[in-house]
Parts: C-alpha cells; structure tokens; sequence
C-alpha cells in the first residue's frame, strides 16, 4: 500500500480463521484446593514437596503429594507478618516483610526448606527453621534469587504511608530502592559460625537530578507536577517486580 492512505482504502481476506469448536488437546482440570489466609504468591520446593504462601497473618507452609492434595503443616510469624513474597532456591526459602510501620526499612527472613518443624496450635516454631534474617529498603514487595542461588535481589517499593482520615498523619515517602543480598558468608563450605548475608541496598537518588531528562526520555513520573513538587525522582519510583537475565548479570 502506499504511506498515506486512509485505512478505509484497504480491504483485506482472512484465509486462517481460528476453529472456535472445542477439543480436547489441550485440556487440564482442577487438581486439589485448600482454604488458607491468603494467597498471592507461592513457591514450590520440589525437594521436600513443600509448598510455601505468603498472607497477611504469617508464611503458610503446605505439603503436596503426588495426587496434589495439599495438607497444611502451619503457620510461621515472621516480624510484622505482613509478608509480601517468597521464593526458594537450593533448599532456601527467602520470604520479604515489610515492617508495621511500612515506611521502615522491612526484612528479608531465610529459612531451611528442609527443617523438620515444631508445630504447636497450627503455629510453627522458628527454631532450627529461621536460619536468618537481614533488613533491606523500605516495603520489600518482591524477591527472586539469582541462577545460582548465592543472591538475592529484593524490590524495595517505598510506598508513602496512608494519609486519609479526619487526623492524618504527617506524610512520609521514603526512597523506592533495590537491595541485592549476598548469601555466600552463610552459604559457603566454610562459612563461619554467627556469619550473616551481605546487603548492599541501591537508591535511585543519583537521578534526583535528571528530572526533566527522564521525563523528556518518556519515563512517567508524578515528581514537579502540581501536588508532587516535593517529590524526589527517588521516592517516586517504586519498584514492585525485578527480572534477572539468565547469566545472572
């Protein structure tokens, strides 16, 4: 066609139309369902076939077997309980927690898929299952390990405090950040005794000063508009998701 003309010159003749009649092919049912506290994410432990979920109220621990029935071992407080990811990783469960207050800096608890669990009133005990914990940037809202299961990396959203209300409080928008946590001093042949992970936490403050370039670059920001001139480019972002590439770099 040539540049210019309007769509409605064009005529066009579908020859692949899709079958809408259903077959089987590719077809699935529902295996197993249990009730639980919450369920935004879980992670899957292939090792132990133990299944770890995240809710409001605690890191809820599940056995799978092979039918896919699922039986509820229990559940573990972790700080605030306010858990918002898990991952797992070598027999590694990395579950994020924001604080209670969550403009504070959260945690990022470590935990041993494989521990045998005390288990008392549907409640488990940290005792030989929590190896560690660290503190990362403020809301930690995702958490992924790297390939080879020696980092972290954790998505620090930042969300300002709630302000709604007849009294609300004075606001608070702490800097959106990514902490990358090195497990290598707790994970290595000779890792010693009372060592703990590494956490380097990165702002986005360098680009503080690089508004109107961003902005100019398509980057949607709120900060400098009417109502948000007291926004920093570094509290305004606030990352929820991180992707590794596969090297790992």
């Amino acid at each position: 066609g040539e540049f210019g003309r309007d769509v409605n010159d064009f005529t066009f003749e579908v020859d692949n139309n899709l079958s809408l009649i259903p077959n089987l092919a590719a077809d699935f049912e529902i295996g197993k369902t249990v009730k639980l506290a919450g369920a935004e994410i879980a992670a899957f432990d292939p090792d132990t076939n133990r299944l770890f979920v995240t809710s409001f109220s605690g890191l809820q621990v599940l056995s799978v077997a092979s039918d896919l029935t699922m039986t509820m071992l229990g559940t573990i407080t972790l700080g605030s309980n306010d858990v918002n990811s898990v991952a797992v990783k070598n027999g590694v469960v990395a579950v994020a927690v924001a604080s209670a207050n969550k403009t504070d800096p959260g945690d990022v608890f470590f935990l041993d898929a494989a521990a045998e669990l005390s288990v008392s009133g549907g409640i488990i005990s940290p005792t030989d299952f929590v190896f560690t914990s660290v503190k990362v940037g403020a809301l930690p809202d995702m958490l992924t390990f790297t390939a080879d299961g020696m980092k972290v990396l954790v998505a620090n959203e930042a969300e300002q405090n709630d302000v709604d209300g007849n009294n609300p409080p004075d606001l608070v928008n702490p800097e959106g950040s990514l902490s990358i946590i090195d497990l290598s001093p707790v994970m290595s042949e000779n890792a010693l005794v009372g060592a703990v992970p590494l956490v380097t936490t990165a702002s986005f403050a360098a680009f503080n000063d690089k508004l109107v370039e961003l902005k100019a670059a398509g980057v949607r920001l709120f900060a400098g508009e009417v109502g948000f001139t007291d926004i920093t480019v570094a509290k305004d972002l606030e990352p929820e998701y991180i992707s590794i590439s596969p090297d790992g770099k």
